[in-house]
């Protein structure tokens, strides 16, 4: 069973960049919005939680859509959305304070349809979105909540279901 860190205060990240290692090892930059002034934690848990959920949502979505998404098979849909979520969880769980999890290199396999374009860049806006809802809930010191832990451990599992349909064990 997960341990949960519900109540714990979130910490706080000094600076308008966040660091962070995809799961793959690679390094990026997310660059935020200045610290929102008030800081209503009802309400930023509300907006988390509804970001974060409607990435997790776009996810599962493709990765059990047995027909794919416009040109692509749910073969290629299953590696876009583990790219994101190899991208997405570091980030959420750098953002909790949690340990950064390390994932299966996703290895070489191509996506050719002219649909993965479109879903990648859905991806990084909703990741963007996200990750700025979460920064800001993170920024104001407030208590981690039950939709957003719930919310990362699906992601967690997410992951070992791509990569179960992929043919990839952990």
């Amino acid at each position: 069973m997960a341990q949960s860190n519900k109540g714990q205060k979130l910490p706080i990240q000094s600076s308008e960049h966040i660091r962070h290692v995809d799961g793959n090892g690679d390094e990026g930059t997310l660059a935020f919005a200045q610290r929102k002034e008030a800081c209503d934690c009802e309400a930023l848990s509300f907006e988390a939680v509804t970001t974060t959920g409607t990435v997790y949502g776009v996810q599962v979505e493709l990765l059990y859509n047995t027909k794919g998404h416009g040109d692509c098979s749910q073969k290629e849909d299953a590696h876009v959305v583990r790219h994101s979520l190899y991208e997405f969880v570091p980030i959420f769980a750098k953002l909790l304070g949690k340990p950064t999890p390390s994932f299966p290199p996703e290895g070489s396999f191509h996506v050719n349809c002219s649909s993965s374009a479109e879903l990648s860049e859905q991806f990084e806006q909703l990741l963007e979105a996200a990750v700025l809802r979460l920064d800001n809930f993170n920024q104001c010191g407030c208590e981690s909540t039950e939709g957003i832990l719930r919310i990362y451990d699906e992601s967690r599992r997410l992951i070992d279901i791509a990569n179960q349909s992929l043919g990839f064990d952990h």
